[in-house]
C-alpha cells in the first residue's frame, strides 16, 4: 500500500500573484490547483490495490509464454469466458472518476515488446479507460475500447470477437469504465447500461465500472441473473473521518495552494470543515473557491474564517448546503427523497460514515437550541467572542 501511495500522490503547487488577476481568473486558477491535489486515503490504495491484483491475476493467466502469446495473437475465436466486473460506487463527488487516473500512475506505461519467437513487434497497455460519452450501443462500446479503429466486422458478436482479440493483441490486462451517469439520461436507460456492462465483461479482461448509488438501485431491479453478474463485486468509496491523518493531510495540502489568500490553517479548522461538506473533497473545494470569491467581492487582503462560515450560509453554497443537510437527516431518520444519497451496500465504513453525520445533525439541533434560549445582550456578546 506504501508504494501505490507514493505512486499516485500529486502534492499542492502554491499560487502566487492572485491578487493580480481579475477575480474569476483567480478563482479558475484556485479551482485547478485544488483539483489537481491527489492524496490517496487508506480507502483508496486498498480498492487500487484489489483493481491491480485483478490485473496481475489475468496477466498470468492470459500471457504465459512468449509462444502462447504469439499464437492467441492470431486466433480467431479467443475464450470468451465472461469477467464478474468490479462496481466501485460512492457519494457523487466523492472521487471515484481520481481512481482510474490513480490507478495509470500505478501500472507500467505503454511500451512496446518484440517477441523472440516470432519477431512480432506488439504495443503494450496495462489499462484501458473508457469514458461513458456518446456512446449509446454496444457496438459503439467496443469501438471506443479500441480506440476509434475500425472494425472490419459489423455484428455485435463478431465486434465482440475483434474487440477482445484487438485488447489482447495489446496486452490490456484491465478494462475501466467512467461516467455511466450518461447512458441514465435514455428512456431505456437501466436496459442499455445493462447491456453496454454485460457486453464489456466479454472483452476478455477484468472490467471495473464506476457508477453512483442511484444507478446501483437501478441495476438492484435487473433480471436475478444479470444483478448477480454485475454486483456481486463491489466496493464502496467512503468521506474520510474528519480526525483521520488522510483528511487532515488533504487539508494540509489544500492551505499550500492558497497559502497566500488564507489567513488560517485548514487543520485548525478540520472538525467544522467537515461538517459544512460530508467530508466530500468536492464540495470542500467548492466552498474554498466560493469564500475566496466572496473575500475578494468584499475587498478582503486575506480570506477568514469569518467569511468561509458566511459562505456556508449564502445562497452561493445553497446547492451543497442542501446536500450536506440532507446527508445529515438521512443518517438521522433514514428517509430520503434522492437515491443518490443512499448506498445500497450498507457496510462497516458507511455506519462509521452515518454515525458522524448523526452527531453533526445532534450538534446543529443543540446549537440552535442554546441560541434561541439565549437574551438579546447574550447573542451579541457572544458575537463579540466569535
Amino acid at each position: 500500500l506504501a508504494v501505490i501511495r507514493n505512486r499516485t500522490r500529486i502534492g499542492a503547487v502554491r499560487l502566487i500573484a492572485l491578487d493580480e488577476d481579475p477575480i474569476e481568473v483567480a478563482c479558475d486558477r484556485v479551482k485547478e490547483g485544488l483539483e489537481r491535489v491527489f492524496v490517496p486515503t487508506e480507502r483508496v490504495c486498498e480498492i487500487l490495490l484489489i483493481m491491480i491484483e485483478m490485473a496481475l491475476a489475468h496477466a498470468e493467466k492470459a500471457y504465459p509464454s512468449e509462444v502462447e502469446v504469439s499464437a492467441r495473437s492470431y486466433d480467431e475465436d479467443l475464450p470468451s469466458k465472461p469477467y464478474v466486473p468490479l462496481c466501485i460506487t460512492g457519494l457523487d463527488g466523492g472521487g471515484k472518476s481520481a481512481l482510474l487516473k490513480a490507478l495509470e500512475r500505478v501500472l507500467p506505461a505503454d511500451s512496446w515488446v518484440t517477441l523472440s519467437c516470432s519477431g512480432d513487434r506488439l504495443p503494450l497497455t496495462a489499462s484501458r479507460t473508457v469514458v461513458i460519452k456518446g456512446i449509446r450501443s454496444v457496438r459503439a462500446l467496443y469501438r471506443a475500447i479500441a480506440k476509434g479503429t475500425d472494425s472490419p466486422v459489423s455484428s455485435s458478436a463478431d465486434m465482440g470477437n475483434w474487440c477482445a482479440r484487438w485488447v489482447y493483441r495489446r496486452g490490456c490486462c484491465l478494462l475501466g469504465i467512467d461516467e455511466l451517469q450518461f447512458l441514465t439520461q435514455s428512456e431505456r436507460a437501466t436496459v442499455l447500461v445493462s447491456q453496454v456492462l454485460l457486453a464489456s465483461t466479454y472483452v476478455g479482461v477484468p472490467t471495473v465500472y464506476l457508477c453512483n448509488f442511484s444507478l446501483c438501485h437501478r441495476l438492484l431491479k435487473l433480471r436475478p441473473e444479470n444483478k448477480e453478474r454485475l454486483l456481486t463485486r463491489h466496493e464502496v468509496l467512503v468521506p474520510e473521518m474528519p480526525n483521520s491523518d488522510d483528511w487532515l493531510e488533504l487539508l494540509a495540502e489544500f492551505n499550500k495552494v492558497v497559502s497566500d489568500v488564507f489567513d488560517f490553517l485548514f487543520v485548525d479548522k478540520a472538525m467544522p470543515l467537515w461538517n459544512y461538506t460530508a467530508g466530500r473533497k468536492r464540495d470542500l473545494i467548492d466552498l474554498i473557491v466560493k469564500s475566496y470569491r466572496r473575500g475578494r467581492r468584499i475587498k478582503c487582503k486575506k480570506i477568514t474564517w469569518e467569511i468561509v462560515e458566511e459562505t456556508y450560509h449564502s445562497a452561493d453554497y445553497f446547492v451543497s448546503r442542501q446536500l450536506v443537510e440532507a446527508l445529515s437527516s438521512y443518517a438521522l431518520t433514514g428517509a430520503c427523497a434522492s437515491r443518490d444519497l443512499v448506498c445500497p451496500f450498507e457496510d462497516d465504513l458507511q455506519a462509521a460514515y452515518h454515525r458522524r453525520l448523526k452527531e453533526v445533525r445532534y450538534q446543529r439541533v443543540a446549537d440552535a437550541a442554546n441560541d434561541s434560549a439565549l437574551t438579546r445582550g447574550e447573542r451579541k456578546a457572544l458575537a463579540q467572542i466569535k
